[in-house]
């Protein structure tokens, strides 16, 4: 998939970054994974794009009802007809003895599309945006590619595809002297955290050769993202053949940045490049 991306944007000369690759491998690989039909790629990828710029708790609302009409059609086509794909397995998947629910089916079906195209997306702009902004780290990835697994997980702690999220208390907590109350609504912002000068020496370098290992990107505990194994490997090889391919590239022009109360990307992200691999 990767490749052939690359062979669009290599023979174009130029691309944006974000719409032209990062955007689009996470979205094909998510569609495999779920079973979408080729003519719904597109408009879920616009639904989950609607919903990563959200501005507020209810910003993605719309975007999440109309998946759900389109995911309810695709259900009961699997009740009659199952394939090999993960719509399939939830009807069949149960939970302490019990089938999901539908409400359940429609809310997992819309969690596992958003969180298996923005954030990987953003991973992926956002690490090849660090690339370009820092030749000589991308230099010693051209040089040595066994570094880009350690890379992806500095990309990951430098710029967090997802900010912030928010929690709630189940008790009360004390935290630097003072106590979050029972019941209040907590918001963790991963970004800060992952430029703690008490845990990471020189948060505010991007260095690839970085034990980046504790970053909270993924989040912590109950709540670690159930994708992150996929997301590590669609960056690695995104970066792998994205840098086999075109070695040598800037940012060009005015890159926009994603706005968003929750996710940090791109919107758009130009770049350019001398030489590139056919």
């Amino acid at each position: 998939m990767a490749n052939d991306l690359l062979d669009r944007v290599v023979a174009a000369g130029g691309c944006d970054v974000a719409a032209d690759f990062a955007q689009l491998i996470p979205s094909m690989v998510m569609a495999q994974l779920l079973g979408l039909p080729d003519e719904l790629i597109p408009v879920c990828r616009e639904l989950t794009d609607t919903s990563k710029r959200r501005v507020s708790a209810e910003g993605g609302n719309d975007a999440a009802n109309r998946s759900y009409a389109i995911f309810t059609e695709l259900y009961e086509q699997r009740r009659q007809v199952p394939a090999d794909d993960l719509l399939s397995a939830l009807l069949s998947a149960e939970v302490g003895g019990r089938k999901l629910t539908q409400h359940e089916l429609l809310g997992f079906s819309w969690l596992l599309l958003v969180g298996g195209n923005d954030t990987t997306t953003n991973l992926i702009a956002n690490g090849i945006e660090l690339l370009a902004r820092f030749p000589d780290q991308r230099q010693l990835l051209l040089d040595d590619p066994s570094l880009i697994p350690n890379a992806v997980e500095e990309m990951l702690r430098y710029a967090s595809p997802s900010h912030t999220l928010w929690r709630r208390a189940t008790r009360d907590i004390e935290v630097a002297g003072g106590v979050i109350p029972e019941n209040a609504r907590v918001l963790l912002l991963w970004s800060s955290a992952n430029h703690d000068e008490n845990e990471f020496t020189d948060p505010d370098l991007f260095d690839v050769r970085r034990d980046a290992s504790r970053h909270l990107a993924f989040g912590t505990g109950t709540h670690f993202c159930l994708g992150a194994a996929l997301a590590r490997l669609e960056a690695r090889i995104a970066i792998e053949q994205f840098l086999a391919r075109i070695p040598d590239f800037e940012v060009d022009g005015t890159p926009e940045r994603l706005v968003s109360s929750v996710f940090t990307g791109w919107e758009t992200l130009p770049i350019s490049y001398e030489r590139a691999q056919p």
